[in-house]
């Protein structure tokens, strides 16, 4: 991979998120601090390799000064929403089978499947609710 270096900045939303941008290497850093932010922002450079691997969770990486910290409410909001999805994907075609209510054994297999794919879903949400830290979230929930 080949290095970029970043410039990292708080969101002029003020949401306390943090924005960031490649850095032309053929522009100086002062060049760059007077091109694109007003006096008294504040920023840090850094590099591609050094930014949170998962971009799922951009919407949870908060600007501190010299450093991107990930908000645990936040990310536990994007981890959930991705379990959701994942889950009525997988729940969809057992959701069809039983709307369609078609005599038979299919409606019966289709709702012990459903059975079973809420309760691994259930395990992924109190791992999600008792995370600490990106690293303690479930495989499931994870772009990686």
């Amino acid at each position: 991979m080949t290095l970029t270096q970043i410039i990292v900045f708080p969101s002029p939303t003020g949401s306390g998120l943090c924005d960031f941008a490649m850095v032309n290497p053929e522009l100086d850093v002062a060049e760059a601090r007077e091109k694109f932010f007003p006096e008294h922002t504040e920023y840090f450079f850094t590099t591609n390799e050094e930014l949170p691997v998962d971009i799922y969770y951009r919407n949870s990486w908060m600007f501190s000064p010299g450093k991107i910290i990930m908000d645990i409410i936040r990310m536990k909001e994007i981890a959930h929403n991705i379990r959701r999805r994942k889950r009525s994907a997988e729940l969809n075609p057992y959701d069809n089978i039983i709307a369609a209510q078609i005599p038979g054994g299919e409606g019966e297999q289709a709702e012990l499947k459903r059975v079973e794919i809420r309760a691994k879903y259930v395990a992924i949400q109190d791992a999600i609710d008792n995370a600490t830290s990106y690293a303690d979230l479930p495989l499931e929930v994870k772009s990686q």
